[in-house]
This record gives structure tokens, sequence and C-alpha cells, in this order.
């Protein structure tokens, strides 16, 4: 029974070999100058760590004045639409205090011109009576034959 048990185990498969072995050729890693240097500072050149230093400064100082650049430029935009909002308002509030203008003088010429009219009329009245009656003229009675 023992032996039975051995031959049935999963775990001990045999793994077949490969018949074409296949060798590869080892690539070597190329040195990039400066990575050991950022890697242990303690054996790197001052000239390049200080190069290394002002490179990452004058990134930073790029960035930053890109950034300033864009919140000026938008804040020129800004103004400039607040500025011809502003405009439009002026002009809008101008045309119309033109138009009530031109309104106010013809409701100033209307009165004016009904106040003549009105005169005249009362002078017509007091001119009628104080004519006399005479210039009335009596109608003349026609007798048909």
């Amino acid at each position: 029974m023992a032996k039975n048990n051995k031959q049935h185990t999963p775990t001990k498969q045999k793994i077949p070999a490969k018949k074409d072995a296949s060798v590869k050729k080892a690539t070597h890693k190329r040195r990039v100058k400066g990575t050991s240097e950022v890697d242990n500072p303690k054996y790197a050149n001052m000239d390049f760590m200080l190069s290394l230093v002002e490179s990452a400064a004058k990134k930073e100082d790029e960035k930053v004045n890109k950034k300033l650049a864009k919140k000026a430029h938008v804040a020129k935009i800004i103004e400039e639409k607040d500025a011809k909002k502003d405009q439009k308002a002026e002009e809008k509030k101008a045309k119309l205090e033109k138009v009530k203008q031109a309104y106010l003088e013809a409701q100033k010429k209307k009165k004016t011109e009904a106040r003549k009219l009105k005169a005249k009329a009362k002078m017509e009245a007091a001119r009628a009576k104080l004519q006399p009656a005479a210039q009335e003229k009596k109608k003349k009675s026609v007798r048909f034959a």
C-alpha cells in the first residue's frame, strides 16, 4: 500500500527539460553619469552637485514664473472683461439718458403747444364776446309767391 501512495503524489512531478538550450548574451548596464553621485553624495564631485542643485532651482524658478505669468494673464483678461462690461453699461446709461431727455423735451413742447392753443381759443372767445351782435346778420325772410 505504501508503494501506491508514492506513485500518485502530485507534488513530485518531473519537469521536462528544454531541448534547445538558449544562451542569452549578457547585457551590462551602462553607467549613467551622475547616478552614483546622487545615490551616494559622500563620493560626489562638488561641481557636479552644485550644477545639479542649480539646474533643479532653475527648473523650479521657471515653473513658478510660468504660474505667475498665467495668473497675470488671467487677471488681465478678467480686468478687460470687466472694463468692457462697465463701458457697455455706461453707453447704455448714456443712451437711456438721451432718450429720456428727448421724451421730456417732446412733453414740454406738447404742453406749450396745448397752452398756446388754449390761450388762443380764450382770446377768440373774448373777442367774439366783445364784438357787438350787429355783425350777426338777421336772416332775411323770403316769401314765395
